[in-house]
């Protein structure tokens, strides 16, 4: 019986390519007959194009381009070969005649080493950057920034000929350029539409955005090397076949479709589904071959063309609206709410009435994506935004992306301004019901003024980022921009110059005591930055530590101050002095590998004694990332401080999750502890908590014996502050050790 079904499936496999020869032969005329060997072309390209040429998972070539090229072989009776790699290589590999094809865009400088095909498609490139950067309306736009681009590429090319300079940072691969900005390696990538938003998205690269209009608008066609007219116009006639039949318009809808669907197409093993399933294929494949008569007899040539070039215009469509509005809310994104404005702000009647310019943060919505999921996230996006529409006096609203809005709003008088923006932020604040998630979001408002702080989109949009930033630093609801807000230029100086003494060794710290209650002796100390600029002396850590946390160089500074106080650990350990030491960390340093890295590779036998303290507010943005840093130190024996304690608004939940060995509780209580009943029961109950949990406590900002006292009662274990021990430097701090015997009471150390 097995035998019959095997011969039998055979029978109809055979059928089946019989009657697909057949209608291969029938729908290609001029393919080359039997007696004449075919030509073989090699179609060279890009082994990581997506979405148009391509390796898959399994090696394979896969891509529009390569779909295409097959389709065209076929038609023009030629067979095809496909070599993807190096990009460069395959421009070098098609000069030197390695290979016959590689399609590309079309631009004059290629145009002088290549002969083009007819153009199949037209294309084009966007600046994209971290999110909140400003727009770029043009290519000569990136003078003197750190650009990524694919080295050969057209926009390398287009970069090459900006002047001023751009400082190009060249990669090997299209969505590396994208990977590179995330990295802080460069300021913006320059890199084809479709490539740019599907690296985004693969590669998990949510803080990068479109920054600008549609450049380089160029034809893309297969580029063959010049003297080969004959292979050209054959070539060419069979994609004009490809084109007719509405093949081609097919095809590339069908991969646009499937991009901004989210999976690419990839070439399957069909050999090994053949021997795996060969009577069913068979089966499938004749009765494809009776729909497709069927099909073929229902409609004619012109009807399928037309639908053919109708999804490709809908595809193309979409990628356009891609391009211009944000892809959750579907409000216009950036750069075409700059592009709305700019006629409006021409309006006097909007000028003398005040308009304003609103930003709108929701600062909570990716702890809400961590702890419900991206899909709660953007149903959150879209509630808000259906809120914002029904704003009073609206001229115009934007999504800025990651739960960011702008609206331009007429101006009024300021008692009713001041109640209708009260009236903005209670309606985002309202209880949001999702399903049954009842959630409440927070936000943060800036505002800039017209013309009064800017007559140009950018520059109002700039003021408005400007004051929301400061709202949220400072924990306000609402903040109007002011010119003191603006950044110090002499900052950017300054940022260099911390770097360059981070680097050089030339940054100090100072160390503050940690007291033992019960043993009344000083068991440790926590390690704070100091530096001593050399031409404006020594510089408060409230000037140069904000600056590195806004400028992205604290991690380098974190870096620095674990390695010294891993070194500290060592020289008392070798001392016989069995001391902690802690050091104060970022939640986005945590983030980071690189930190964990060091401290597992360096710190040896000393993790025992050293301790990290977090800031709760700082661990909220990747707490799953944080937690999973932190559980590889604790294996490592090193000991977790949650800093800060009571200051943010989840502190119980960040104390289950962190588990910590030890709590610091904030200053701002235990100051005023002896004058307030509820601070004095916060840190009561505080202590008899974290004890509960397994944690010691230790008191932040003792500034008196009666508080210390207080402290002790209460059970706290350890305390610091200026009542107790001021930072000092290092040598002073060992020489505290040999006095510490049976002293009763600490003397006050200025």
């Amino acid at each position: 019986m097995i035998p019959r079904i095997h011969c039998l499936a055979c029978a109809c496999l055979g059928l089946a390519l019989v009657l697909i020869g057949a209608g291969a032969t029938d729908a290609s005329p001029t393919a080359s007959s039997a007696a004449e060997p075919p030509l073989r072309l090699v179609f060279g390209g890009d082994r990581s194009y997506r979405p148009f040429h391509y390796l898959d998972v399994d090696g394979q070539p896969a891509g529009f381009d390569v779909e295409l090229f097959r389709r065209v072989a076929r038609e023009g009776g030629f067979e095809a070969e496909f070599r993807l790699g190096d990009w460069s290589a395959a421009l070098a590999a098609l000069e030197h005649g390695e290979v016959d094809a590689v399609p590309m865009f079309v631009s004059p400088a290629r145009a002088r080493r290549f002969a083009f095909s007819a153009p199949f498609l037209s294309r084009y490139h966007l600046v994209f950057g971290p999110l909140g950067a400003d727009h770029v309306p043009r290519i000569e736009a990136l003078s003197g920034r750190r650009v990524a681009v694919q080295h050969g590429g057209l926009g390398w090319e287009a970069l090459r000929g900006v002047d001023p300079p751009v400082t190009i940072v060249p990669v090997a691969e299209e969505a590396l350029a994208l990977e590179i900005v995330a990295e802080g390696k460069a300021d913006f990538a320059l890199a084809p539409t479709s490539i740019g938003y599907l690296a985004i998205r693969e590669r998990g690269l949510a803080d990068l955005v479109a920054l600008s209009p549609p450049l380089l608008d160029r034809d893309y066609a297969f580029a063959l090397a010049p003297g080969r007219p004959d292979l050209m116009q054959r070539i060419d006639l069979a994609l004009a076949e490809v084109r007719r039949s509405g093949e081609l318009d097919r095809l590339y809808a069908e991969h646009v479709e499937h991009m901004l669907a989210g999976s690419v197409p990839r070439e399957a093993d069909y050999l090994r589904t053949v021997l795996l399933a060969l009577p069913l294929l068979a089966l499938l494949v004749l009765i494809g071959l009776l729909w497709r008569g069927a099909r073929r007899r229902a409609l004619t040539e012109a009807q399928r063309a037309e639908q053919e070039a109708s999804s490709r215009q809908a595809a193309e469509a979409r990628l356009l609206h891609l391009a211009f509005h944000d892809p959750v809310t579907g409000l216009p994104n950036r750069i075409a709410f700059e592009e709305r404005l700019a006629p409006l702000l021409q309006d006097e009647a909007l000028a003398l009435a005040q308009a304003e310019l609103v930003r709108i943060d929701l600062p909570g919505l990716e702890m809400l994506q961590t702890l419900a999921g991206p899909l709660v996230a953007e149903d959150m996006q879209r509630v808000i935004a259906r809120r914002l529409r029904e704003t009073e006096a609206l001229h115009g609203l934007a999504s800025l992306g990651r739960g960011s809005f702008a609206l331009l709003l007429r101006g009024t008088s300021e008692p009713a301004g001041k109640a209708r923006l009260g009236a903005l932020i209670a309606r985002v604040q309202q209880r949001v019901e999702l399903g049954e998630l009842v959630l409440a979001q927070r936000c943060r408002l800036g505002v800039a003024r017209f013309p009064a702080h800017g007559r140009q989109p950018a520059a109002l949009l700039r003021a408005a980022d400007m004051a929301c930033l400061v709202a949220q630093e400072q924990g306000q609801p609402l903040r109007v921009y002011e010119p003191d807000m603006e950044p110090d230029p002499r900052d950017l100086t300054l940022l260099a110059e911390l770097r360059e003494a981070i680097a050089g060794g030339e940054l100090g710290f100072a160390v503050q005591p940690k007291l033992d209650l019960r043993r009344r002796r000083f068991v440790g100390a926590e390690m704070l930055a100091r530096w001593t600029h050399p031409q404006r002396g020594p510089l408060s850590p409230g000037v140069f530590v904000p600056l590195a946390e806004k400028a992205g160089a604290i991690g380098e500074m974190s870096c620095y101050m674990v390695q010294r106080a891993i070194g500290l650990l060592r020289q008392w350990r070798e001392s016989g002095l069995e001391l902690s030491l802690a050091v104060n960390l970022s939640g986005n340093d945590l983030e980071e590998e690189s930190l964990g890295e060091l401290i597992a590779s360096q710190c040896g036998d000393c993790g025992q004694r050293l301790i990290l303290e977090v800031t709760e507010t700082e661990l909220m943005r990747e707490p799953r990332t944080v937690l999973r840093r932190i559980e590889r130190l604790r294996e490592r024996g090193i000991g977790i401080a949650l800093d800060d304690f009571g200051t943010g608004y989840s502190s119980l939940t960040y104390l289950r999750q962190l588990a910590p060995e030890e709590l610091k509780i904030d200053r701002s209580f235990v100051a005023t502890m002896r004058t307030s009943a509820s601070d004095r029961s916060i840190v009561r109950t505080s202590i008899h908590l974290a004890h509960e949990l397994g944690a010691s406590v230790t008191a932040e900002g003792v500034e008196d014996e009666a508080t210390l006292d207080l402290l002790r009662e209460f059970g706290c274990d350890h305390a610091q502050g200026f009542g107790i021990a001021r930072p000092m430097p290092v040598a002073d701090f060992l020489d505290l050790q040999p006095r510490q015997g049976g002293a009763g009471r600490l003397r006050r150390m200025q």
